[in-house]
């Protein structure tokens, strides 16, 4: 008998136990986990932002690199053709729509750039494009009087802004070549500007 009202009173001492949590609670601890939610969402979506936009940064200057390396090289096999009527009767490639912006005269032929509509759907926005002789396999250009005509670059706006520019200084025959692609952040704005500008020898001709 002793033992049974020890127990009794043991369980008489303890504090009224509750089985799970009350709606009340329940309602405020989903709404604190969907709050925290919401914001690791927001941090994570902010984060494949920022970087989105730095990929599309490194690879439109990567590829204004590669082109100006391009009209670099053409320009160190001849020089700059400003005659109007010459780029017209010389250019091997139709023009398409597009506009000349820069003529090379080279001992394997003349070398066209032009800015425009893509010639396909596969490449994005406006393009520059070259016209003129092909490289070979050694690095050089071949007189083998083949012509290409291949896009250089593309995802151009050249409707809205200079996308293409050569600033030439008459006095020591030195251009500044620019290439300039517009990144758009929403559909309210214009973007950021990224440009790509060299310093190069205009040559013989200018």
């Amino acid at each position: 008998m002793d033992g049974m009202k020890s127990i009794s009173a043991f369980q008489h001492l303890q504090p009224n136990q509750r089985n799970g949590f009350s709606l009340v609670e329940m309602i405020v601890s989903l709404s604190l986990g969907g709050l925290i939610f919401l914001l690791l969402l927001q941090v994570v979506i902010a984060d494949s932002l920022r970087s989105s936009r730095a990929f599309d940064l490194f690879r439109v200057k990567s590829s204004q690199k590669l082109a100006l390396n391009l009209i670099e090289l053409d320009l160190s096999y001849g020089g700059l053709i400003d005659d109007l009527s010459f780029k017209q009767e010389q250019s091997s490639c139709p023009l398409s729509g597009r506009t000349s912006v820069l003529t090379l005269e080279t001992h394997v032929g003349v070398i066209t750039y032009m800015v425009g509509p893509a010639p396909s759907k596969i490449w994005h926005g406006d393009v520059l494009m070259r016209c003129g002789p092909a490289y070979g396999l050694n690095g050089a250009l071949q007189s083998s009087g083949y012509f290409q005509n291949r896009v250089v670059i593309d995802g151009l706006n050249c409707a809205n802004a200079d996308c293409f520019r050569l600033d030439i200084n008459g006095v020591d025959h030195i251009g500044k070549l620019s290439i300039t692609h517009f990144l758009s952040s929403d559909s309210h704005d214009q973007g950021l500007a990224v440009q790509t500008s060299r310093h190069v020898d205009l040559g013989r001709r200018y």
